[in-house]
């Protein structure tokens, strides 16, 4: 009996053996099959599984990529579309990793740039400095479109100790003129913007708020400075920006976004013919009464083609008919083709989501204008609660769901920019 059993286990280490053969020869095929593929094929698969992920599944869509850039046939693409738009933590575990990648080679594939976690001690206890961004390789970044700085995330304005090391090295490091985006959502001073002379094809600027120290006002007012700028974004809108707006000459802005209203301006100054963009879609609710600012906005910027509003901001307007007082302002705008209402996280719930749609079905019931074609109800709890209330010149109008609110917001934007 023993010799049998000898045998067999003879015969399933020889089948064990023909398995390993076999997925050897498995592996060695596909190999062989990636290796005959096209150059632009590989580009293709790659792209197509970047982009089959939401915005708000970075971390599944990395990982893969990741996995990718282990295969050597696809470690190159793999490796442009994973750092094509890059989150860096300043002094995070992965910061000295990253910026070793970036130094190798990838800094050049780098097109958006959002450094977090500025403002911290530069060098933290049992950190090296190239944990942080001061050792960032800008000067390699020849692809780099847009940059955005934020302390500890991109709505924490306050506690902020200014450095200036990071604009010193933008001034000596960042290649000239290629920035079309740079947001910085911290208090400033003049010489922080300096390095933005040398970025005369900047299109879009947000700022903390417009400036009030001398040397700063002066920077702006300056027609040379950023003469291509289209739009500006504020993260707070006070009392002295209404100064401000009247001294922007010399650019073409045609796009606001305001985040927190502090007052309501006294003018509007150039924006009040040039505006086409009005986006007021995270912004909290006005103090002083959100129906008085929304009023403010119709009865100042009538040129508007497109505008955003904020839940929030509708719903402690304190009017007594809510799709009375909306209807009746989006009438006001002549020019008006589409208008979005986003409900945003954190501040709103799924019952929000269920008051503005039946909202907006109350507003598009009443409204006599003829211009609006397209209300976007944009949700952040889920995308397949985003749709559409639209219609084709005076017809009925109709909810169109799940809706692609990038594609929408795009396409609205693009047609209120050409008419500007």
């Amino acid at each position: 009996m023993a010799p049998k059993r000898k045998k067999k286990t003879e015969q399933v280490r020889v089948s064990s053996k023909g398995s390993n053969e076999s997925q050897l020869e498995g592996s060695s095929t596909r190999q062989s099959l990636l290796e005959r593929l096209h150059p632009e094929i590989i580009t293709l698969i790659v792209e197509t599984l970047a982009a089959s992920y939401d915005d708000r599944d970075e971390y599944s869509r990395n990982k893969d990529l990741c996995s990718l850039a282990c295969c050597r046939l696809l470690s190159v693409d793999a490796e442009r579309v994973l750092y094509r738009s890059l989150t860096f933590w300043s002094g995070g575990w992965k910061a000295g990793a990253i910026i070793d990648k970036m130094k190798s080679g990838a800094a050049k594939y780098v097109q958006e740039l959002a450094i977090t976690g500025y403002g911290e001690q530069a060098v933290r206890r049992g950190r090296s400095s190239r944990n942080t961004y001061s050792d960032v390789p800008f000067a390699q970044m020849t692809s780099l479109r847009v940059l955005c700085i934020y302390r500890n995330g991109e709505n924490d304005m306050y506690n902020h100790v200014r450095n200036p090391e990071i604009f010193q090295l933008l001034r000596e490091s960042l290649p000239k003129n290629i920035l079309h985006t740079f947001v910085y959502l911290l208090p400033y001073e003049a010489e922080d913007l300096e390095f933005l002379k040398d970025q005369n094809g900047l299109r879009r600027l947000t700022l903390h708020t417009l400036p009030v120290e001398t040397r700063s006002c002066e920077l702006l007012k300056n027609p040379s400075f950023l003469p291509k700028l289209e739009h500006l974004g504020l993260a707070r809108l006070e009392a002295s920006s209404s100064i401000m707006m009247q001294g922007l000459p010399g650019r073409s802005i045609h796009s606001l976004e305001i985040r927190t209203a502090e007052c309501i301006p006294e003018t509007w100054g150039i924006f009040a013919e040039q505006l086409t963009i009005l986006d007021l879609s995270q912004t909290a609710p006005y103090k002083g009464g959100s129906a008085a600012f929304i009023e403010c906005v119709t009865k100042n910027l009538p040129n508007l083609r497109l505008f955003r509003i904020s839940w929030l901001l509708l719903k402690y307007s304190m009017s007594l008919d809510l799709a009375l007082m909306l209807c009746g302002e989006l009438e006001r705008l002549q020019h008006l083709e589409a208008s979005e209402i986003r409900v945003y996280y954190p501040g709103s719930s799924q019952d929000d989501l269920t008051s503005c749609v039946k909202l907006i079905d109350e507003v598009v019931a009443k409204y006599s204008g003829a211009s609006l074609q397209s209300i976007l109800i944009r949700s952040d709890f889920s995308v397949s609660n985003n749709r559409t209330v639209s219609r084709v010149g005076d017809q009925v109008w109709r909810h169109v769901f799940p809706s692609n609110s990038r594609d929408w917001l795009d396409l609205y934007a693009q047609k209120a920019s050409s008419t500007k």
